[in-house]
């Protein structure tokens, strides 16, 4: 048995699955930016608050938060995006 989002994402190009992928961090890494007061405020699923909270406790290493955004971009797949985006 195949769920719809594998069907739909296997009509996807591995192109058009980067970008979606890269858009996913792009939009974790301007969560990560914003002070966990504003966090709060917006609805967020708990997983990725903890998340970016997170991020924040860890030290300014490229590498720590680079992997952190990754996972951020991983729990991104599972929410609505667009209406984060309009939240902020």
């Amino acid at each position: 048995m195949v769920d719809n989002d594998t069907e739909q994402k296997a009509g996807l190009s591995k192109s058009e699955l980067k970008r979606t992928a890269h858009a996913q961090q792009a939009l974790g890494e301007r969560l990560a930016r914003l002070a966990t007061r504003q966090l709060r405020a917006l609805e967020l699923p708990e997983a990725l608050f903890e998340a970016l909270d997170e991020f924040h406790r860890l030290p300014k290493s490229h590498i720590a938060r680079r992997r952190q955004l990754q996972f951020i971009g991983k729990l991104m797949r599972d929410i609505n995006q667009h209406a984060i985006e309009r939240q902020l």
